[in-house]
């Protein structure tokens, strides 16, 4: 008749069943463990290939941009360098541009504003007094 496989008492499987009964089972167990596995990896990959297509390839960001700024010209904000930390660039007066990923490289030597008011590149200057608790400076 073939193997016997008795089970502790108590439990919800039935106490005399043959073990081939058991190996069909577990195939589908170890098939859908698979297709579980598979399906987990593929949505990781999925994941890293949409997030890399965004970010590395259509560049699909943004970049804040603080460049120099004459009160006495411009609106500018204000920050006090002796009261709070400032960025290396120690500019207590500046301007800030958003700018997008792919135009970000021809910002690199400070002629973000320059190349903003021309039409170069694509960005939208951050105006001081917008925000609550912006501190700007200005001749006026």
């Amino acid at each position: 008749m073939g193997l016997t496989w008795h089970f502790i008492p108590n439990l919800s499987a039935p106490k005399h069943c043959r073990i081939d009964d058991w190996r069909g089972i577990l195939i589908v167990m170890q098939i859908s463990s698979r297709v579980f596995l598979w399906t987990i990896w593929l949505s990781v990959v999925a994941v890293f290939v949409a997030t890399g297509h965004k970010f590395l390839i259509q560049k699909n960001y943004n970049f804040l941009v603080e460049t120099p700024c004459d009160p006495s010209v411009d609106r500018c904000f204000y920050r006090d360098c002796d009261a709070e930390e400032c960025p290396p660039n120690g500019w207590t007066h500046y301007k800030t541009f958003l700018v997008a990923a792919g135009d970000f490289p021809q910002c690199l030597d400070n002629t973000c504003s320059r190349k903003c008011a021309a039409g170069v590149i694509s960005c939208a200057e951050m105006v001081c007094g917008d925000a609550v608790g912006d501190e700007c400076a200005s001749a006026s």
